[in-house]
């Protein structure tokens, strides 16, 4: 697997390489860091420009090997380094296709809420750029084996392509997958606030191995992050349409007292996507 690595130099571009090797403990990556200069940034002159790219290469490995407790040569881990100048959704885009990378993953500060992830500035621009599958890594996300992957659904064509990834990707890691719809109807209907289904069930076309859990919450956001605190999920993915539809599925979520604070790392799947 091929994964591509935005870096800032900052924490939490640490927190994404440390990921990353996480999961090298379990199945054989390439990483490529790639660190973006701007076009506004302007050099006096093209040995000037080329200086600074091979220094930023030189600061980049030597930033990948900060981690006394992570042998890339035993994780059997190869790094190459990258620095590309342009508009950062266009050199992503770029080196994606050209570099045939298969998963982005991106450290981010620490946020009040799940929206915040989703609308902020540079997150909000990958999110919705992408495009390949990002994994998101919160400042305080704590960095372990991925055990269990939560797939947030509402039963769309789209999620079965998202859930082939995802169970391609835990086979490999060795976790456990599962399916979660948030019904947001009120619960007059039963006064369980979660129940599981088989969902060939529900939709024939489905995997009859993937199970589907049902959460009863009015509040999308509050019964995703009911599901990770009481199953124990360590990745959870879902799929992230237009900013429109964003904002129309989590409206009601907006409020303060219902925010999602989460330190999960996130699966970003976008319309943009192409997994290889």
């Amino acid at each position: 697997m091929k994964i591509l690595i935005p870096v800032d130099f900052s924490p939490t571009s640490h927190n994404a390489i440390e990921y990353a090797y996480e999961m090298a403990n379990k199945l054989k990556v390439e990483i490529e860091l790639l660190h973006i200069i701007s076009k506004r940034k302007n050099f006096d002159s093209v040995v000037e420009e080329e200086l600074e790219i091979q220094r930023l290469e030189n600061e980049m490995t030597k930033f990948s090997r900060r981690y006394p407790n992570k042998d890339t040569e035993v994780l059997n881990v190869q790094i190459t380094t990258l620095v590309k100048i342009g508009k950062i959704e266009e050199v992503i885009s770029s080196v994606c296709e050209k570099n045939k990378i298969d998963l982005i993953i991106l450290g981010t500060k620490a946020k009040h809420s799940i929206l915040e992830y989703l609308f902020g500035s540079f997150s909000s621009l990958l999110i919705q750029t992408a495009p390949r599958p990002m994994i998101i890594v919160p400042e305080l996300a704590e960095i372990k084996p991925i055990q269990h992957i939560a797939v947030a659904t509402d039963e769309e064509e789209r999620d079965q392509v998202i859930f082939l990834f995802v169970k391609a990707l835990s086979h490999q890691l060795g976790a456990e997958v599962n399916q979660v719809y948030v019904y947001p109807l009120p619960r007059d209907i039963s006064d369980k606030k979660e129940e599981v289904y088989n969902p060939t069930l529900l939709d024939e076309k489905v995997d009859p191995n993937a199970e589907l859990t049902v959460v009863r919450d009015p509040f999308v956001i509050r019964g995703l992050e009911y599901y990770i605190k009481n199953h124990q999920v360590d990745l959870l993915a879902l799929y992230v349409p237009k900013r429109k539809g964003l904002k129309a599925i989590f409206h009601r979520s907006l409020s303060k007292r219902m925010a999602f604070h989460t330190k999960t790392p996130l699966l970003i799947w976008n319309e943009k996507v192409s997994a290889r």
